[in-house]
C-alpha cells in the first residue's frame, strides 16, 4: 500500500469526542441523570474487536474518557452501534442516543446543528492507493487518469472535492454506499479501486 500525504492540500482535522444533540432532538442533562444511563452512539466497526492494534486507537481513548465521565456522574454507558457515519447522525436526530463517540470532524453544517465538545485529537487525511497507482510518482500527478472512490457523506468527500478542483485531470466519485474502513483498504489493496482517502489513524491501525 502506498500513500500520498497531502499535508498542505488537505487541511488537518480536529476530531471531537462528544457530539450532543441540540435540545430539539436530545434529552436534557436532568433527564439523562434521572435515567442513570448515558446512550452513546458509535460505529459498528468500533464495537467489534479487530485484534491487537499497533497503537492505541482514538475510539479506545474515547471509551476510557466516557467511562470516567459516567463513573463521576453515577451513570452506566449503553452503546448503540450504527453501520456508518450517516446513520450515526440519523439516530441522534431520532433521539436513539444522547451523544456520538466516533471521531467526528467539525464542519460548519455540524456546528450549526449540533453541540460539539472541546477537541481532543487531531488527524490528517491521506490519499492512499495500490503500488500501481504510485509506481512512478508520489505527487498529485499520480492521480491523473486514475479513478478514485471515496466514502459517501463524509468529510473525506467534502475536502477531497475542494482539493481536486485545482486539478482538471483528477477524477473521482463516491462509493454507491458506505462500507467499513477495513473493506475500503482491502479493495484498494486488491486493485479494485485506484485510490481513496482515509484519516491517518485508520491507515496506521
Amino acid at each position: 500500500m502506498s500513500r500520498l500525504r497531502l499535508f498542505r492540500k488537505i487541511p488537518t482535522f480536529v476530531l471531537f469526542f462528544l457530539v450532543t444533540g441540540a435540545t430539539l432532538y436530545g434529552r436534557t442533562w436532568r433527564e439523562i441523570a434521572a435515567s442513570g444511563k448515558l446512550r452513546v452512539l458509535t460505529l459498528k466497526d468500533d464495537m467489534e474487536s479487530r485484534g491487537l492494534h499497533r497503537t492505541v486507537m482514538p475510539i479506545d481513548r474515547q471509551k476510557a474518557m466516557l467511562r470516567r465521565f459516567a463513573e463521576r456522574n453515577k451513570l452506566t454507558v449503553e452503546y448503540v452501534s450504527a453501520g456508518n457515519f450517516s446513520t450515526l447522525f440519523s439516530l441522534l436526530d431520532a433521539d436513539k442516543g444522547d451523544l456520538i463517540a466516533a471521531g467526528v470532524a467539525a464542519t460548519p453544517a455540524r456546528r450549526r446543528k449540533y453541540l460539539l465538545s472541546a477537541p481532543f485529537d487531531y488527524t490528517r487525511e491521506i490519499v492512499f492507493g495500490g503500488e500501481k497507482t504510485f509506481a512512478q510518482d508520489h505527487s498529485p500527478r499520480a492521480l491523473f487518469g486514475k479513478k478514485g472512490q471515496i466514502l459517501p457523506g463524509t468529510t473525506y468527500e467534502e475536502n477531497f472535492r475542494k482539493f481536486a478542483e485545482g486539478f482538471d485531470k483528477i477524477d473521482f466519485c463516491t462509493l454507491p454506499h458506505s462500507i467499513s474502513h477495513d473493506d475500503l483498504i482491502e479493495r484498494v489493496s486488491r486493485g479494485e479501486i485506484d485510490y481513496s482517502v482515509l484519516n491517518e489513524c485508520d491507515l496506521n491501525s
